[in-house]
């Protein structure tokens, strides 16, 4: 609990200031991905067994899914792409950058943009 705690932290200062949605949900990404080492565990085990972390994991992933639909209105995402599977890439695209940084591949800013980028990239608005 204590690991979904500080990324809660984590998340709500990044997003405190942010000027969009958008810019909140990238907030949130660079704030999470140096967070790792200390919290990847999260995503490999199966710990929704504990009620008490599946509230906190139903929890979380609602704010995530109200904060992609919030900047889906401002345009950032395709509107024909589902949610779930934008919250899915989100995901995916923390843990590339946290799994990035651990290889020693990528600094913390290169992991956070490329994060960022695959992400806008591959379900962002089509102009």
């Amino acid at each position: 609990m204590r690991a979904y705690e500080e990324m809660d932290e984590a998340a709500e200062s990044a997003a405190e200031h942010a000027p969009s949605y958008s810019a909140a949900l990238k907030n949130i990404l660079d704030a999470l991905i140096p967070l790792g080492d200390r919290h990847g565990f999260l995503a490999h085990f199966g710990l929704e067994d504990d009620a008490e972390l599946k509230n906190e994991i139903a929890r979380q992933a609602e704010e995530t899914r109200d904060l992609i639909d919030a900047a889906r209105g401002e345009g950032l995402f395709d509107p024909a792409i589902p949610t779930s599977w934008i919250e899915r890439m989100y995901d995916a695209a923390v843990m590339a950058g946290w799994e990035s940084m651990r290889a020693e591949e990528t600094t913390l800013n290169q992991a956070s943009e490329l994060a960022w980028n695959s992400l806008i990239k591959g379900v962002g608005a089509k102009s």
